[in-house]
Parts: C-alpha cells; sequence; structure tokens
C-alpha cells in the first residue's frame, strides 16, 4: 500500500501528532459510523506507521493530533463508531479534519476492494451470517398466512339484509381474505428460500466441497445446491418433497420477484389469445386469487417440511445449526478446519458455538 500511504500522508499534511494533558476540556464535535471506526482506524495507521491502543473504556483506540495550533481527539466507540473531540468554538476546524479522514478511508478503502478480490477467489473469506433477520420476515409473513387462514368472515351487525346484499358481503370477505394470504404467503415462501441459500452457504462451510470453490457453488442453480447435500432419490418422502419446493420457487417464488408475463398472440377470429391456455391456470402476479385454501395448507406444509428436513437431515444438521448460530460463516479453510474438530457429535459441536458466541457478546461490549 506504497501508494496509498504517500497519498494519504498528502492528505494530513499540517496534521501532527500530540500528546493530549487528560485535565484539558475538550468539547464532542463528531460522531460518525461513516466511514466505519475500523476505517478512520487503518487510516491514522497508515498515516502514522504505527499501531493505535485501547485508551478507555468501550474505546478499541484513541489518538491525540494537532491541528491548526489546536488539539484535537480521535476516538473509538465500542468499535462502531469514532468520536471527534476538540476545543471550544472550533466548528470549521473539525469539519476540515472529518473530510481528510473521509477521504483517507476512501483511499484505503479501493486498495482493500482489490485485496478483497483476491481474497474471494482464493476463498480465503466469511459470509456476513443473517440468520435470524432473514428467519424473522419468513416467520412474520408465515404467521400472518395461518392467522389469516383461522379468521372467519365478520358479520356487518345489521339484521334483515337482503339476500344479495348477503351474498355480496361473503364474496367481498373472501377475496379481500384470499388476497391478504396471497401478500403474506408469497413474501413468506420468497424468504423461505432466502434462508435456505444461507443454510446452504453454511452447509458448504463445513461439508465436502466436491472441489468446488465458494463462487462456483454459489453460481449452481437452487436445485442443483440442494442436491450437492441431499439426494432426492435416497427417500420417496424427499424425492416428493423436493418436486414439490421446485414447483414452488418456480411459480410462487420467481413468477412473483420476477413479474414473469404471461404471453399473449393476436388471431384472427379470436383476438388476443395466450400462447398455451394452460399457463393461465398457474400462479401470476396479475391474478387476483392466486390459490384455494386446501392450496394454500399445502404450500405451508411444504416450507414448513423443507426447514424441517435441512435442520435434520444427516448431510445438514451441522451446517442448519451454525447457521441458526448468528456467527460468520466461514469459508477459510483453516477457520473451518478449527470448527470441524468438534463436530465429532452434534453436543460438542453445539457447546462449541455457545462457547464462541459468549465470547462475541463480550468482544461486542469490549469486556475483551
Amino acid at each position: 500500500m506504497k501508494l496509498s500511504k504517500d497519498k494519504i500522508e498528502r492528505i494530513f499534511y499540517s496534521v501532527e501528532i500530540s500528546e493530549w494533558d487528560k485535565t484539558e476540556e475538550l468539547c464532542s464535535y463528531i460522531q460518525s459510523v461513516s466511514p466505519p471506526s475500523y476505517m478512520v482506524k487503518m487510516a491514522l495507521q497508515c498515516w502514522l506507521g504505527k499501531e493505535l491502543y485501547s485508551c478507555g473504556d468501550k474505546s478499541d483506540w484513541e489518538v491525540c493530533i494537532y491541528y491548526k495550533n489546536k488539539k484535537w481527539i480521535i476516538s473509538d466507540w465500542k468499535r462502531y463508531k469514532w468520536r471527534l473531540f476538540g476545543p471550544d468554538d472550533s466548528e470549521k476546524e473539525s469539519k476540515e479534519i472529518e473530510k481528510k479522514l473521509i477521504a483517507a478511508a476512501k483511499i484505503l478503502n479501493k486498495d482493500i476492494q482489490k485485496i478483497a478480490e483476491d481474497e474471494f477467489r482464493n476463498d480465503n473469506i466469511s459470509i456476513y451470517n443473517q440468520f435470524w433477520r432473514i428467519k424473522a420476515f419468513y416467520s412474520y409473513f408465515l404467521d400472518n398466512s395461518r392467522k389469516t387462514l383461522k379468521a372467519k368472515g365478520k358479520s356487518s351487525g345489521k339484521k334483515h339484509k337482503k339476500p344479495e346484499k348477503i351474498l355480496s358481503d361473503i364474496l367481498n370477505q373472501a377475496v379481500l381474505k384470499g388476497k391478504k394470504i396471497e401478500y403474506n404467503l408469497i413474501s413468506a415462501i420468497i424468504f423461505f428460500f432466502s434462508l435456505t441459500e444461507l443454510i446452504f452457504d453454511s452447509c458448504f462451510s463445513l461439508n465436502n466441497r466436491k472441489n468446488k470453490n465458494f463462487n462456483e457453488f454459489r453460481k449452481m442453480e437452487w436445485s442443483d445446491r440442494f442436491k450437492f447435500f441431499i439426494s432426492p432419490s435416497e427417500d420417496k418422502k424427499i424425492e416428493a418433497l423436493y418436486k414439490t419446493l421446485i414447483d414452488l420457487r418456480t411459480y410462487y417464488r420467481n413468477i412473483p420477484v420476477h413479474a414473469s408475463p404471461t404471453f399473449f398472440f393476436q388471431m384472427d377470429g379470436f383476438g388476443l389469445i395466450p400462447s398455451n391456455y394452460e399457463t393461465l391456470e398457474v400462479p401470476h402476479i396479475s391474478k387476483i386469487l392466486m390459490y384455494d385454501e386446501k392450496e394454500q395448507l399445502k404450500l405451508i406444509e411444504a416450507i414448513e417440511n423443507g426447514i424441517s428436513l435441512l435442520k435434520n437431515h444427516e448431510n445438514t444438521k451441522f451446517g442448519f445449526i451454525y447457521a441458526e448460530s448468528g456467527l460468520p460463516i466461514h469459508i477459510e479453510k483453516t477457520a473451518v478446519d478449527k470448527l470441524k474438530l468438534h463436530m465429532e457429535s452434534m453436543d460438542s459441536f453445539k457447546e462449541e458455538i455457545e462457547r464462541r458466541n459468549y465470547l462475541q457478546d463480550r468482544i461486542d461490549n469490549m469486556d475483551i
């Protein structure tokens, strides 16, 4: 990063390192997360040519500088945000320092992006684990679908209605109920597949990778990633579930997400007709009622069985439990090998995950 160091040194021209007399009172000017604290630390270390160390409670690093005849403190807070403190009536100078820090971080970020490309190609990466965030969306929409299915039509409370009015109310309630279920069930299905993709990543981390790197694995179709771990032919129930999930992905996930159209063309004497009349029977985002209640219950059962299969199957249960931990999903071999040492049993694996989560909590709280 020689070129970047030269550029950063030019940015910090007129800034000097200093020492802070802790009796001096300083005002708080900036508390920011953009750029993140670690990038500001990296930029300052590149400029100074040395590491920065913790100097206070809940602070990972701190440095005192001298700029325009004034002393300033730049410090971290819980590895989350960085702060700038300076003398009273120095708003203008504080903005100038912030501008320098942002510029230095952007220069370093370009270098990091180049390094990251090589690291990604070599599988020296870990994945941000969003299991619980995705699961929250999935559960929310699935629960709403169930509640709506169970809900009974409401009476208007008015007596002596005309029969046609009663029938109209019943039909309107049925249409509204169908719409509500449709909206929630489509969303639940979309997040179901998002959740399974993250679980697949976790399984790839821990399982036999079959001479594939992560990029190659990720480019595989969802169906092939499923079969990468579980062979549908090993069991008739799994085979039936697999076929249901593929149909579900095709019609209830891909079509709504990609707004797949139904194609029509002009035929003399008939006007616009579909390319295949059977396509009118499959779900499309433009249809008012996508499925009947029996179909809805079957879809809910299918995605619940899909999650259950991944949680309990011999080839995916460790990956599922690890995804559920919320810890970073490691693709890098050394980190994975250390984790695999605890996979002799599910109990020892869970114990290790619990230990790591405890340490992560302590790190997040700046206790270590």
